[in-house]
């Protein structure tokens, strides 16, 4: 092994090593930032905006946890559930010829996407409903029922040299009514007496809605920021072990 490709190997190691310790840092904070919320059950969440709790301010950062709701539920078309917030995407799938090559290659376009949301709530069976808003922005966000159908193209007498349609794939993504949620937010109570968990102001701390509950999330954090910093001490170990064989071959 010649000392200037021991250098390139150990510089990559390095790299490596180095992404690791950020990735495992990031989590470790992130679960710090986590484990700082205010857990809150709905109802101890609405006693907060009561009229004898006026004086006392509501904590910055709230956690809470319970499942979707909403009094007027989007009727989904693919799924045939009813959904809160619903994502319908249109992809037209194709092969084309290379003009120069002559092979043909698979690829898709998108040709619509459109979201979908109406006002929806949390409630954990204590009689509190907190209203929920900004959660397809939120950190650790994703839907939980995704759905496709696959619509071919209709035959035609003559196709195009270059090109070949397939079909349409109709992908509909959302979140059911009666889906598990915790959310990670500022709480306010708007001018009807709702109370809402929403985005922080800007800058000041992240959103979070996932699917997870908080303990499973925190461990789950941990447990990766622990891995990648013993990765990260590896691969760190292994840049000395590099040089050395390098420098002494």
């Amino acid at each position: 092994m010649s000392s200037r490709f021991a250098l390139a190997v150990g510089c990559f190691l390095g790299a490596a090593g180095l992404t690791l310790l950020h990735h495992s840092k990031r989590a470790k904070k992130e679960a710090e930032f986590l484990t700082s919320a205010t857990r809150l059950a709905l109802k101890e969440l609405g006693k907060l905006f009561d009229d004898d709790n006026r004086e006392r301010d509501p904590p910055a950062l709230v956690a809470v946890s319970g499942r979707v709701g909403s009094s007027e539920p989007i009727a989904c078309k693919i799924s045939g559930l009813k959904g809160v917030l619903v994502e319908e995407k249109e992809e037209l799938e194709f092969e084309r010829k290379h003009p120069v090559y002559g092979c043909w290659s698979r690829d898709s376009a998108l040709t619509n996407l459109k979201t979908k949301e109406v006002p929806w709530y949390l409630d954990d069976g204590t009689g509190q409903l907190v209203y929920v808003r900004g959660a397809r922005e939120a950190c650790r966000f994703s839907f939980a029922v995704k759905r496709e159908v696959f619509e071919e193209c209709p035959k035609t007498p003559t196709e195009h040299k270059f090109l070949k349609l397939f079909g349409v794939k109709r992908t509909e993504s959302l979140i059911p009514t009666g889906t598990s949620l915790t959310v990670v937010g500022e709480a306010v109570r708007d001018e009807s007496g709702r109370v809402w968990v929403q985005p922080p102001p800007e800058e000041e701390a992240p959103f979070y809605v996932f699917q997870m509950t908080m303990d499973e999330l925190v461990a789950y954090l941990k447990q990766n920021g622990s891995l990648f910093k013993d990765f990260s001490e590896v691969l760190m170990i292994s840049v000395g072990f590099v040089v050395v064989f390098g420098w002494m071959c």
